[in-house]
């Protein structure tokens, strides 16, 4: 049996089947909800309010008394513990969505050499006669030898599919894209004299998906966008992410699909700050951690969550957009960087060839602090080593009691006068506070620790003269 289910404020209402949990629900339905422990009742991040339907359900079990106390009586609910019992009006309030995340996407620029896979080749076409009947692929083809002396291309698919009436649209004048790595290939045929040429990167991280737009011609980075990985609703963490595709029969191609619809639609949005269709992305890149990185392909996670943690390959990959289901140009290469170990993936791989710690003289650590952290220690003489650490429970509030993302009303900076022990703080858009982000964390602790509230071996100093330190003798707390 299914009942009806809408979720507000984005109003997303479907047919759920009876005894699915108003999590899976919100999955299915598409509706913005955190699950940072994926769904096992453990953080208490998923809280709904009931509107309608209340009296169906059946009462809260220990883990909702648990989590959420006095405020089961404003009718919260946790959305991983309530099944679908009947027709449901729920709301989703703030602090259980996953609101738009506030990103350092500007750094110091790092000189390197322009050397594009794709080039723009202009080209007039003699029109074929009853003298002259040769196909238009070979036509095409032989254009780019004689005027450019480029030999043994060949024509992807997709341009195939639709070249004959573009050529005659165009009148025998067009420009050919084509991408050289080792065999070259016409990956895009556009009408008249085009010179501009896009490419676009995009780091697939836990919690954040960043999309760089980027002008081949000049290396100018000319649009970014951000948002919240939609993989949240699974878990805010990859191992969450890998148990969910170990336990769930349909986990593996759920979280395939909720990151391909992801990526299109921040490709989309980088696209549209740069006044550009999707479909002129001649080339794209993709760095992620070795968890992202499997989920994206839908390669098998279950055994590099298990002793000896090996992944289901290490080197790098060369795909069509189309056939990652990318709508950008169906034809373009999809470059997925190499990944280290089961928990170093291709965004440390990016970082390493960012920073190049292999060309130091001095010894380099280099960090890299994320949902899934990584650290990479050497210089030339030593080579390099690497580890990761799970630093999103601390940074991003998963086991945090007041712990969020950077997002609206988290507090980011902080400061503690040493001799009053009066704090002041900064809120991300200037709002009421709502919690505390991982750059607040590390401003409290070390602030509490230069202002002697946090003693060296780590304990909070119970002897400090101030009410805002609380507590007995078993658990002390600096408010």
């Amino acid at each position: 049996m299914k009942h009806t289910v809408r979720f507000q404020p984005e109003g997303e209402q479907g047919e759920i089947e009876e005894s699915q949990s108003l999590l899976d629900a919100a999955r299915e339905l598409g509706a913005d909800i955190r699950a940072d422990c994926g769904g096992k009742g453990a953080c208490g991040k998923c809280r709904i309010v009931v509107d309608r339907g209340g009296p169906s359900l059946p009462p809260p079990g220990e883990v909702e008394r648990r989590v959420l106390g006095a405020k089961l009586k404003t009718g919260y609910r946790l959305a991983c513990c309530t099944p679908v019992c009947g027709p449901l009006e729920v709301s989703v309030p703030e602090e259980s969505r996953t609101l738009q995340i506030t990103l350092l996407a500007e750094g110091t620029g790092v000189p390197f050499k322009l050397e594009p896979m794709v080039h723009k080749y202009p080209l007039a076409l003699a029109e074929p006669t009853l003298a002259d009947p040769l196909g238009d692929a070979e036509r095409l083809l032989e254009a780019l030898e004689l005027t450019y002396a480029l030999k043994g291309v060949s024509i992807a698919y997709p341009v195939l599919l639709r070249l004959p009436s573009l050529l005659r649209e165009a009148r025998w004048q067009v420009t050919a894209t084509v991408w050289d790595w080792g065999a070259s290939e016409v990956i895009d045929v556009q009408p008249g004299y085009v010179e501009d040429s896009y490419g676009i990167a995009v780091d697939l991280g836990t919690t954040t998906i960043v999309a760089y737009v980027t002008d081949l011609n000049t290396g100018e980075v000319v649009a970014v966008d951000s948002m919240a990985n939609p993989q949240v609703a699974y878990g805010a963490d990859v191992v969450s992410r890998i148990y969910y595709t170990m336990t769930e029969k349909r986990g593996a191609q759920q979280m395939r699909q909720t990151i391909i619809r992801g990526l299109n639609r921040i490709i989309g949005n980088a696209c549209a700050r740069a006044r550009l269709s999707p479909q002129q992305i001649a080339e794209m890149t993709i760095v992620g951690n070795t968890a992202m990185h499997h989920l994206l392909l839908g390669l098998e996670t279950e055994f590099m969550a298990k002793v000896p943690f090996a992944p289901a390959l290490h080197q790098s990959l060369d795909l069509r957009a189309g056939e990652l289901g990318l709508r950008i140009n169906p034809a373009a290469n999809v470059h997925i960087l190499p990944i280290e170990a089961g928990f170093v993936g291709a965004d440390n791989v990016a970082v390493i060839i960012a920073t190049e710690p292999y060309n130091q003289e001095e010894v380099t650590l280099v960090i890299d602090i994320g949902t899934n952290g990584e650290l990479v220690l050497g210089n030339r003489k030593l080579g390099l080593m690497a580890c990761s650490v799970a630093a999103g429970p601390a940074f991003e509030g998963a086991h945090i009691q007041c712990g969020m993302t950077a997002s609206k009303g988290a507090i980011e900076h902080l400061s503690i006068d040493a001799a009053t022990y009066e704090v002041e703080y900064q809120v991300i858009g200037g709002a009421r506070p709502q919690g505390i982000c991982g750059s607040g964390l590390i401003d409290a602790v070390a602030q509490m620790l230069v202002a002697g509230i946090v003693l060296p071996s780590g304990q909070i100093n119970p002897d400090i003269p101030s009410p805002r330190l609380r507590g007995g003798q078993t658990e002390v707390e600096f408010v």
